[in-house]
C-alpha cells in the first residue's frame, strides 16, 4: 500500500480515511478535476487541498471532511492555503488588488490608492446641450433644495 499523502475525518460521523496518490487521482477524476493521464504529484496535491470542501467522506456521504497533511506534504499544504483565492486587477489603473483588500472588501473593483482618489474627486456634470460644465449656484426661487447647476455657456438650469 502506497504512503498517505493526507488524512481524511468526517466531522459528522468521525470515519478517517488515509488518501494517498492514487485514491486521490481516482477521487479527483470522479469529481471532474482531473483527465485521463497521469497527473503531476504536485498538482494532486493542490487540487486536494483547495477541494477538500467536495471530497465527501466514503462512509456517510457528507461534505464535512477535514484534511490533514502527512509526512512532507505538510509545506505544501500550508503553501497551498496561503495562496489567495482570487487575483483581481484594479479597473482604473490595471495594478493587482492587494488580498488583505479583497479579504475585507471581496467585491472591489479598485486598489486603495483608485479607490481614494476616486472618493476625493468632485464629480462634474457636464450640459447636456452644450456640452460645458454645469456650475452649481444658489437658487432665486423657493423649494426643497437651495442650489441649481446651471451652465454659463447656454444658460440651461437643472
Amino acid at each position: 500500500m502506497a504512503v498517505g499523502l493526507f488524512q481524511l475525518r468526517c466531522a459528522h460521523c468521525q470515519h478517517v480515511d488515509q488518501l494517498d496518490l492514487g485514491t486521490a487521482v481516482e477521487r479527483l477524476r470522479s469529481l471532474g478535476y482531473l483527465r485521463r493521464g497521469t497527473p503531476d504529484a504536485d498538482m494532486v496535491v493542490a487540487l486536494s487541498v483547495t477541494l477538500v470542501g467536495k471530497l465527501g467522506c466514503q462512509a456517510c456521504g457528507s461534505l464535512g471532511v477535514q484534511l490533514t497533511a502527512m509526512g512532507a506534504h505538510r509545506d505544501a499544504e500550508s503553501e497551498a492555503t496561503d495562496w489567495p483565492q482570487e487575483v483581481r486587477h484594479c479597473r482604473t489603473c490595471r495594478q493587482q488588488i492587494s488580498p488583505e483588500r479583497l479579504e475585507v472588501f471581496p467585491r472591489s473593483e479598485l486598489c486603495a490608492a483608485c479607490q481614494r482618489h476616486d472618493e476625493l474627486t468632485p464629480v462634474t456634470e457636464f450640459c447636456p446641450r452644450c456640452g460645458h460644465y454645469l456650475r452649481i449656484v444658489k437658487a432665486n426661487s423657493e423649494g426643497l433644495t437651495r442650489y441649481q447647476e446651471r451652465c454659463d455657456e447656454c444658460g440651461y438650469r437643472a
